[in-house]
């Protein structure tokens, strides 16, 4: 499957329009971030479903959902035990953008759902889902 990167906090960013279709694709992607603050992205695959994906040094999120912006809206759960009021930023559009915890993992975890995303076009059974 074929998969193209948007960085939502710079629309600047000269990766933007990168095609990604399988796990070396996206970790060479990922080497171009560096050290940046938290923020989000998006991977648009050729199947209508589209991946909004919460970065950061240790941790991350991922939403599926369909590319034309219609529901169902699925997130990750990373942490169920997280408290109902603590939040992650990721910056979106120079706005810090309030995550629920509770939908953040491991960025290892993060991978595996994009490596499985770009094999199937499915959201990763491994890791629990909610709808939103």
């Amino acid at each position: 499957m074929n998969a193209v990167f948007q960085d939502l906090e710079d629309d600047n960013n000269e990766k933007n329009g990168t095609r990604v279709s399988n796990e070396r694709d996206f970790k060479l992607l990922l080497q171009s971030f560096g050290d940046r603050q938290p923020f989000s992205f998006w991977l648009s695959a050729d199947n209508g479903i589209t991946l909004t994906i919460g970065w950061s040094a240790t941790i991350g999120c991922v939403q599926y959902a369909a590319s034309d912006g219609q529901p169902p809206y699925w997130v990750t759960v990373g942490d169920s035990s997280a408290d109902a009021n603590e939040h992650v930023n990721f910056l979106a559009g120079g706005t810090q953008t309030p995550i629920p915890k509770r939908s953040c993992m491991p960025l290892e975890r993060v991978v595996e759902v994009v490596r499985y995303f770009l094999e199937t076009g499915e959201r990763w059974p491994e890791v629990e889902w909610e709808e939103v």
